[in-house]
C-alpha cells in the first residue's frame, strides 16, 4: 500500500526497541480490509458476552467518556524501560572486571 513501509518500521522499531529483543514485521494480506476483518472476527467471537459491549442506552446515559473506562476500550499504559547502558561503558566496566581479578591473583602468587 505505501512503498518502504515495511523497512521503515523495521527500522524505526529497532531503533527504539530493548537490546537483542527480537520482532518480526509482517505485510498484511489486505492492509486496506485487514483491521475491519480484525474487528468483525472479535465481534463475532464475543456475540454472547455482555461485558463487551456498550450498548445505545449506556452510551447516552453515560456518554462517550464512558468509553475510556470500558473494559473493551484500548487503554494506553505508557511503560519506561530502563535505559540500556551504552557498549563502551559495558566494556569499561567487564575491563575493571578482570583488571580487578588479576591483579589478586598476583598477589597470591
Amino acid at each position: 500500500m505505501y512503498p518502504g513501509m515495511k523497512a521503515r518500521i523495521e527500522r524505526e522499531l529497532l531503533a527504539m526497541r530493548p537490546f537483542q529483543s527480537s520482532f518480526q514485521v509482517r505485510l498484511a494480506s489486505n492492509p486496506v480490509l485487514d483491521a475491519w476483518y480484525g474487528a468483525r472476527d472479535w465481534a463475532l467471537d464475543h456475540l454472547d458476552d455482555d461485558s463487551v459491549w456498550v450498548t445505545r442506552k449506556e452510551y447516552e446515559e453515560k456518554g462517550g467518556e464512558y468509553l475510556k473506562e470500558h473494559s473493551a476500550s484500548n487503554i494506553y499504559v505508557p511503560i519506561h524501560l530502563p535505559k540500556q547502558a551504552s557498549r563502551s561503558t559495558e566494556a569499561q566496566a567487564s575491563g575493571k572486571g578482570s583488571g580487578a581479578s588479576g591483579g589478586g591473583a598476583g598477589e597470591q602468587a
